[in-house]
């Protein structure tokens, strides 16, 4: 409990939306109202960020759409405005996105689409990851694709380390933005660590001295100043984890 509680020295507060998170293919039904010429009453679109853009190509969906730039605004909201065509993309669950789309001729097209996804949250990150990093020809050395797989619980572990180095060659090229000005302190265990921290206060049968440690790793938002290096905090977040998951156990909650 001591390491825990020592830990939210080190961790910020909540895991910044990374666009590994975002990119992939997302399907779904489309509704088209007030259309002279409505396209595919389903679809598959891609969501891909290259050389530091982001964009969606709307081309499958039909009716003459065509791929758009994004712009992020609040709260991870994504928006396009292209001639007389307007977007609008709002995440909702986990690796699903609510789509407006709207033309100045009346014409609308709604739809919620999911993302294909492995299943194992960390391997997710990684093949967005692999993606982003396919599409960025900034980087001094190519990055070998990611191969496909089916992805087990078991490869977590790995999936999150590789995905962290890849984000982080990306960023240094330029085709991966850092939003969290504490991202370069942040590492991938301590976002998780706070995740599993989240998980562990909101279980029921969690007593008082664990709610209150995972009250603090969640709110203390600054990492420490002395100049720790980022390899040691991710070691301490390792630590931290394994303690949380042993805790969990104990008081049977699901993380």
């Amino acid at each position: 409990m001591r390491l825990l509680l020592a830990l939210v020295v080190i961790c910020g507060t909540a895991e910044a939306r990374s666009w590994s998170d975002l990119v992939g293919d997302y399907t779904g039904k489309l509704a088209w109202t007030g259309c002279t010429a409505p396209g595919a009453k389903s679809a598959t679109l891609s969501v891909d960020a290259t050389d530091g853009a982001l964009a969606i190509d709307l081309a499958p969906a039909g009716g003459g759409l065509v791929a758009m730039s994004l712009v992020e605004s609040d709260r991870g909201k994504l928006s396009a405005q292209q001639g007389d065509v307007t977007l609008a993309i709002t995440p909702g669950r986990p690796n699903t996105i609510a789509l407006a789309i709207d033309l100045t001729s009346g014409c609308a097209i709604r739809g919620t689409l999911v993302r294909a996804i492995t299943k194992v949250p960390a391997c997710d990150r990684l093949v967005g990851a692999g993606r982003i990093a396919q599409k960025c020809t900034k980087l001094p050395v190519p990055i070998a694709p990611i191969a496909s797989k089916v992805w087990k619980a078991r490869d977590a572990a790995a999936c999150a380390t590789r995905a962290e180095a890849i984000e982080t060659q990306v960023i240094d090229a330029g085709c991966l933005p850092v939003e969290d000005p504490l991202a370069s302190t942040l590492g991938l265990q301590c976002r998780q660590l706070i995740s599993e921290a989240e998980k562990l206060k909101r279980c029921p049968s969690a007593p008082p001295e664990m709610v209150m440690a995972a009250n603090r790793i969640i709110t203390i938002a600054q990492p420490a100043a002395d100049g720790t290096s980022r390899a040691v905090v991710e070691a301490s977040c390792r630590e931290g984890h394994d303690m949380v998951v042993e805790l969990a156990a104990r008081v049977r909650c699901p993380l």
